[in-house]
């Protein structure tokens, strides 16, 4: 059970990475983009959730639910995406380090720095 706590913890982590330098400050929700937001709904935009297809079938369901959590929000649902190809211009990653997929391909080209989530 705590594996599962901890991974789940480490999706919503990854997911958000991209806006680190926005959390150093403050974590706020907000209806208007703002420079280093990460966008999940903002007007038309919807973020696509993308999960590996070889990723745990636990990833998948956390990928499901997140999706289900979105549109009870905003009434607007994001695409469960599994191929790389098809993603929008907007996602949300959800997967684990390690498994050899998109996730550890942009760690390997430093897009993403996931130092300190290593040993978690």
């Amino acid at each position: 059970m705590k594996q599962d706590r901890a991974f789940i913890a480490c999706i919503w982590v990854l997911g958000l990475l991209a806006c680190a330098p926005a959390f150093a400050t403050e974590l706020s929700i907000g209806h208007e983009y703002v420079p280093g937001s990460v966008k999940i709904v903002l007007g038309k935009t919807v973020a696509d959730i993308y999960v590996d297809a070889n990723e745990s079938k636990l990833a998948a369901i956390a990928a499901g639910l997140l999706a289900d959590d979105v549109q009870r929000v905003t009434g607007k649902r994001p695409r469960v995406v599994t191929d790389p190809g098809k993603l929008g211009s907007h996602a949300i990653f959800i997967g684990s380090i390690g498994r050899g997929g998109l996730i550890d391909r942009l760690i390997a080209s430093r897009k993403i720095d996931v130092s300190d989530m290593r040993g978690q």
